[in-house]
């Protein structure tokens, strides 16, 4: 079994570096990220009863939350579901 399949996160140096070449498509890629998540996690704030701002919080917390699972290591134990 080769490296990729075993472990199919990227690695934290390919996360930051930064390419002029593709910026245009990266804030691209950005805008429509939020433009589609503004929504949905107002969507959810009124499923859920809450005011439409925790929401809006909600996803600004995850976001961090998320990359360290993806970049450095979300099979450690600490954010496992098990």
């Amino acid at each position: 079994m080769s490296n990729a399949s075993s472990n199919p996160r990227p690695k934290p140096s390919r996360a930051f570096r930064f390419n002029r070449a593709t910026l245009t498509s990266d804030l691209i890629a950005g805008a429509t990220t939020a433009i589609v998540s503004v929504p949905k996690l107002m969507g959810f704030a009124i499923m859920a009863g809450v005011n439409l701002l925790y929401g809006l919080y909600t996803g600004v917390a995850a976001t961090p939350i998320a990359a360290r699972a993806i970049f450095f290591g979300g099979d450690d134990g600490h954010n496992a579901v098990r």
